[in-house]
């Protein structure tokens, strides 16, 4: 199997001076009719993809995420979920009363866009593992995300794992995402982690003990490739790990193989 030993940032080619923008001619035809606008100013740049996300966020369907998805080729990744995240803070300031679907729909997105500044035919996994000290007790929990190549979420896992440290935790979410993995028989798998340790220790130190577990998996994938992503967009994860971390046993707290 092929590993990946690339420790930068993931994402799509950088666009340095964007010429051109897709634009819908009106929002309610998002998606099917589209225009190209050209020789625009930065601030007609900004204005425009500001519209576009904004429509995304307020009207999620299939057509504003492919839409969404027609972006990264000439945007850097995180600096597009970045200001995606930015302008859901807005708009949900603003409207108020659609805050909860704002938010949902800005998660949904942040997935779709890192799922395609992968490799096309890769699944996609986000993990995280969370430690917290209650009364003296430490308690661990992991959450991860998998989405197969068809661009399906086929799992979402929060388990407890006991009174581990930080690190064992996020050790355990990036192999528990890859046993589910495997049992989709997904053999291309592209890990997200915002363990920059992690990846690190990954990258330079692949032999060490503690990664005997990901290196026995990662043989049995046709491909496996960790690499890092910011906390704040890693949040869907993360919160299934905090969620984990205040269950008492030793248990799954939840787990789903539905198609969303």
């Amino acid at each position: 199997m092929r590993f990946s030993s690339s420790c930068a940032f993931i994402s799509a080619p950088r666009g340095h001076n964007i010429t051109h923008i897709i634009l819908p001619f009106n929002s309610e035809d998002i998606g099917h009719s589209m225009i190209t606008r050209t020789h625009v100013t930065r601030r007609q740049q900004a204005q425009l993809l500001n519209s576009i996300l904004d429509q995304a966020l307020l009207n999620p369907t299939s057509s504003h995420r492919h839409q969404i998805q027609q972006l990264i080729p000439t945007h850097h990744v995180e600096k597009l979920v970045e200001r995606l995240r930015k302008r859901a803070i807005i708009l949900s300031k603003q409207q108020p009363y659609q805050r909860h679907s704002i938010l949902e729909a800005r998660d949904a997105l942040i997935l779709t866009l890192y799922a395609a500044a992968a490799p096309r035919g890769w699944a996609c996994a986000w993990c995280d593992g969370s430690y917290i000290k209650i009364d003296a007790q430490q308690r661990a929990g992991i959450g991860a995300i998998l989405m197969d190549d068809q661009g399906e979420i086929v799992a979402r896992i929060g388990q407890a794992i006991g009174a581990q440290d930080s690190f064992t935790a996020e050790l355990t979410a990036v192999v528990a995402i890859m046993q589910t993995a495997l049992k989709h028989d997904q053999r291309q798998l592209w890990v997200y982690c915002d363990n920059y340790g992690l990846i690190q220790l990954w990258c330079e130190q692949r032999h060490d003990s503690r990664l005997a577990e990901i290196r026995r998996l990662a043989a049995t994938l046709d491909r496996f490739s960790l690499h890092p992503i910011p906390r704040q967009h890693n949040q869907p994860a993360h919160r299934l790990a905090l969620a984990a971390t205040r269950c008492t046993d030793d248990v799954h707290v939840g787990i789903s193989y539905k198609n969303i």
